[in-house]
């Protein structure tokens, strides 16, 4: 299960490599964290991202890593381009929900 850091460091890539770089929105889908029903993107797949030249290797592996993680086969990967929250989209019902359940994120250990 991804970490809340792991979560924000995919926000950071998603903002910072302008993923999804096709820009078509999926009407209709409502952001569970905004209420946006018109800025979901469906984002590229893990072998999309590592094809792309600009995004390093570890990069586009931390994004594989998060995407295997977080989606089934009956999902794709979603951003909300208002409030950039990573989402879950379920193909079948065109259902946005949260990337991971927020009561299931891990929290860092302030441990030391």
């Amino acid at each position: 299960m991804p970490s809340l850091a792991d979560l924000e460091r995919l926000k950071e890539i998603l903002l910072i490599y302008e993923l999804p770089r096709q820009d078509l929105a999926l009407f209709g889908v409502l952001c569970p964290l905004c209420g946006k029903t018109d800025r979901i993107r469906q984002v590229e797949l893990p072998h999309q991202v590592k094809e792309y030249h600009d995004i390093p290797r570890d990069v586009a592996e931390f994004y594989t890593y998060i995407y295997s993680a977080c989606i089934n086969n009956e999902q794709v990967m979603a951003v909300c381009k208002f409030c950039n929250t990573p989402l879950s989209l379920d193909q079948k019902g065109m259902k946005a929900h949260w990337l991971v359940d927020p009561s299931m994120i891990r929290e860092e250990s302030n441990e030391d």
